[in-house]
């Protein structure tokens, strides 16, 4: 009898070996994150790292904390990575002052998410941005001031110096652009045609759109037509939809189906199978069943 002896410490050790990592040291890590900055030209945030670093963001963040190994290597951290740390409202007022300054107007929240260096959402966790333009500029900017009540008339002439400004009666588009409020705070109250109208005295047309006013069965049959002239085959359910048509749903509430709506339009015969009602196919062949047997 043979007896083979499992190397059983063998197995153990490499198991061990297996689950040994090598741990990476914290000198290559830093030079990595150097090395990102180097290429970015500034001192990176976490997603410049997660897109350019050459280990993973986990690997680095096990340590310490990113602003850590920021403060570590270059002396500062990003800005908008300070989110622990205590920003002076001096700093916060002092930056929305360079932003005015520098696009020339009193900064919206957007702009100044664009142009600043902080969170807007950090700092309207302590006032409102009215508030702190207030104490940066000395005034609100119209486009958010939205908390007292603005007269309507005060509307309509906002409305209508941005219509003088561009020879036509403003888009809700161009509103958004040039006026002095948020065009949310006008549609609000009543339909932007209406209060454009008040403002220029024009009547200002509302556009229907093709799915909510009622198609004649003219259109429907024109259509058919047309289709059928330009696929070179009888139009189905399907070439209807996207550009090329209404959709089915209005060829089957004029004319019940499809198939009754090619017959009016005379693309198929109206003795053609698909259009015999199935009652009528199921008693010829009864009929015919009848007359064999």
């Amino acid at each position: 009898m043979v007896i083979f002896i499992l190397p059983s410490s063998g197995v153990f050790t490499q198991r061990k070996i297996m689950r040994k990592r090598t741990k990476i040291d914290d000198s290559i890590l830093a030079a990595d994150i150097k090395k990102v900055s180097n290429i970015i030209g500034r001192v990176p945030r976490q997603e410049d790292y997660k897109k350019e670093g050459s280990f993973g963001l986990n690997t680095i963040l096990l340590r310490k904390p990113w602003n850590q190994w920021l403060m570590d290597i270059f002396g500062q951290t990003n800005a908008r990575e300070r989110r622990t740390a205590y920003i002076p409202d001096e700093e916060i007022i002092n930056d929305i002052k360079q932003v005015e300054q520098k696009i020339c107007k009193i900064p919206t929240q957007r702009e100044y998410e664009q142009e600043g260096k902080y969170l807007i959402s950090m700092i309207q966790r302590r006032k409102k941005w009215n508030e702190w333009l207030e104490l940066a500029c000395g005034a609100t900017n119209h486009n958010i001031s939205r908390t007292s009540k603005i007269p309507d008339q005060e509307l309509v002439n906002d409305i209508l110096r941005v219509a003088k400004e561009l020879g036509h009666i403003p888009t809700r588009g161009e509103y958004d652009k040039l006026g002095h409020y948020a065009p949310d705070t006008i549609t609000s109250r009543k339909p932007w045609c209406d209060f454009a109208q008040d403002a220029c005295g024009i009547h200002v047309p509302k556009q229907i759109p093709v799915n909510v006013r009622k198609i004649t069965d003219e259109e429907l049959i024109a259509q058919l037509i047309n289709l059928n002239q330009k696929l070179g085959r009888i139009p189905t359910k399907d070439d209807l939809g996207g550009t090329n048509g209404f959709g089915s749903s209005p060829y089957v509430r004029a004319f019940g189906t499809l198939g009754k709506a090619l017959v009016a339009a005379g693309l198929i015969n109206p003795l053609h199978r698909c259009c015999v009602p199935r009652q009528e196919i199921l008693d010829e062949l009864k009929r015919v069943y009848y007359f064999l047997s």
